[in-house]
């Protein structure tokens, strides 16, 4: 059994052609489908995901926790209300927060009128999220990719479920985008749990370019040190990560394709693991270096791209001959002139019949094992994972 690969995801959302002014999160998604159809497991560190994650436990949020966020946000919610009505819903709120005589209290009324005060303020609330929501792009890869038990987030501790409502107001209220009021403090926050990765050193690193200069100054100006083996970890990721977002329509993939794929190339995958550990032993420059995208595409061309042709032509080569042997058999029945001289000399239609079929029937085994024999060879190529993703995604796509 192989040994689990775990691979930290770090990505910062892209503010240009954000749509509404939000945050575009498709960069961020790219990254983790990498991620996801190489790994094991994937710790991820994302804006984009924080955010999808924070809309979900909202959703889910228990109905004491929903009581006490309206509370808070009732003048905000109902610009409106009067302060007399804003006391009468305090009061319903609190009564229904209370112990369980408080709210058999309540008398019927009471408690529908209750209810409605409550419903409204947290309609109020899902509108402005939702208004947030839909202006992001991208973000919804992510709630899959969460509900595949896959992925361990760090969370952002602006962008927990209360964060979310309360940036959806302050946004509201100011006319800013998410991404003037917060950048900073979020950056900061992310920079932090970057480094402390990088220093724990045991996982892969894979960072989108962003990420990857901002560590780069790290590591120049001497905030961090990484230790050799880090080094190591992230050619492999950060390989890796480059490889597979070069496979056909990659960007159009959603994450639900890639975990179909990931299962169905399950056993496939740990030899193009070890194909990637060996091209990244030969590349000299760090992830973070600028020459490292330079070594990557010199993998790719002279090494990725020709094994991926010849496994292209070998399958081509081996579905023929497979075709060949379904629909014809083979050129003559197995025994050659004798068998022949027995179907023209034998006198029994029946016999001679049987004879040729029987040859038939093993000249075609003959041709179907050479065939498996052929199939199974190209299947043990270490880059056999990585031609059919890019098979996979194409049939995907049509």
């Amino acid at each position: 059994m192989s040994q689990i690969l775990y691979f930290t995801v770090g990505s910062l959302p892209s503010t240009k052609d954000r749509a509404a002014g939000f945050f575009n999160f498709e960069h961020e998604l790219d990254v983790l489908k990498a991620a996801l159809l190489y790994a094991d497991r994937v710790k991820l560190c994302s804006v984009g995901a924080s955010f999808m994650s924070g809309l979900n436990n909202l959703e889910n949020m228990p109905f004491k926790d929903k009581l006490t966020l309206v509370r808070e946000l009732l003048p905000r919610i109902n610009p409106g209300a009067s302060r007399e009505q804003l006391e009468k819903a305090y009061w319903f709120i609190d009564t229904l927060s209370g112990s369980r005589a408080q709210r058999r209290a309540l008398s019927g009324r009471a408690k529908q009128q209750a209810r409605k005060v409550v419903d409204e303020g947290w309609h109020n609330i899902e509108n402005l999220v939702q208004e947030q929501f839909r202006a992001v792009q991208g973000a919804e890869g992510f709630r899959v990719a969460l509900q595949s038990d896959l992925v361990e987030l760090h969370p952002f501790n602006r962008i927990s479920a209360e964060g979310i409502i309360h940036m959806g107001m302050e946004v509201a209220s100011s006319g800013l985008s998410p991404a003037d009021l917060y950048s900073d403090e979020i950056y900061d926050e992310y920079t932090d749990r970057i480094y402390s990765t990088l220093q724990e050193g045991t996982t892969y690193p894979l960072f989108d370019y962003t990420t990857g200069n901002m560590v780069g100054r790290a590591v120049s100006s001497g905030l961090i040190l990484p230790s050799q083996g880090t080094i190591a970890r992230g050619r492999h990721g950060g390989l890796s990560g480059n490889l597979l977002q070069r496979l056909p329509l990659f960007e159009r993939a959603s994450v639900a394709e890639v975990l179909d794929i990931r299962q169905e190339l399950a056993d496939h995958v740990d030899g193009f693991r070890e194909a990637v550990a060996q091209f990244a032993d030969v590349i000299s420059s760090a992830s973070l270096d600028e020459e490292f995208a330079e070594e990557v595409e010199r993998i790719f061309r002279e090494r990725v791209a020709p094994a991926v042709r010849r496994i292209e032509q070998a399958v081509e080569e081996n579905n023929s001959l497979r075709e060949l042997s379904f629909r014809f058999g083979p050129p003559m029945a197995v025994g050659g002139a004798s068998s022949l001289s027995a179907f023209v000399g034998s006198g029994s239609v029946l016999a001679s019949v049987a004879l040729l079929a029987a040859g038939i029937a093993a000249g075609a085994y003959q041709g179907m094992a050479g065939h498996r024999s052929r199939r199974r060879e190209t299947e043990g190529n270490q880059l056999y994972f990585y031609y059919r993703a890019g098979e996979l995604l194409t049939r995907s796509e049509r």
